[in-house]
């Protein structure tokens, strides 16, 4: 992945319910097209926008730069900011829940994720800073790269420490 000090890491779509709504509007423009209800088009733009929506993060480590991005049909949308070099890399186990209704019947479903930060620890303000989100061996990955370009150490917080 590291290509001249260039990483591109898609993190994944916007939340859930966002996409419904996208699908929602992408069935709904359908219908009002079938119904020769030509202003439905701007429906249907909008909700193919929400459901291919992407998010990621490149990190440019030649130039020092980071960038957070949306990516909506192919047109990237971010800020370059300047990426400084941490203290150290820490990788965190997270579990997310959430509940889905659908009428009367509910459901929590979980998604275990790992999470790479940035640890800044300086003085003044100590500082962390999420950059990515994924399966536990893609954290890796990415951890291993960035510690070898910052020479830093990769923390691994994601187990219990056996006593």
């Amino acid at each position: 992945m590291l290509n001249g000090g260039l990483i591109d890491k898609k993190i994944g779509g916007l939340p859930a319910n966002f996409l419904y709504a996208g699908y929602f509007l992408i069935a709904l423009s359908f219908v009002a097209v079938f119904n020769y209800n030509w202003l439905s088009l701007p429906a249907l733009v909008l909700g193919l926008a929400l459901t291919t929506a992407i998010d990621g993060i490149v990190l440019d480590l030649k130039s020092g730069q980071k960038k957070d991005y949306i990516k909506v049909f192919g047109f990237s949308y971010g800020k370059w900011e300047k990426l400084q070099k941490p203290t150290y890399l820490s990788i965190v186990k997270v579990k997310q829940y959430w509940r889905i209704n659908l009428l009367s019947i509910s459901q929590t479903v979980q998604k275990t994720q790992y999470k790479l930060n940035l640890i800044y620890i300086s003085e003044r303000k100590n500082k962390i800073e999420t950059i990515y989100r994924s399966e536990k061996e893609e954290v890796q990955k990415l951890a291993k790269e960035i510690a070898q370009y910052f020479q830093i150490e990769v923390r691994d917080f994601s187990e219990k420490s056996k006593k």
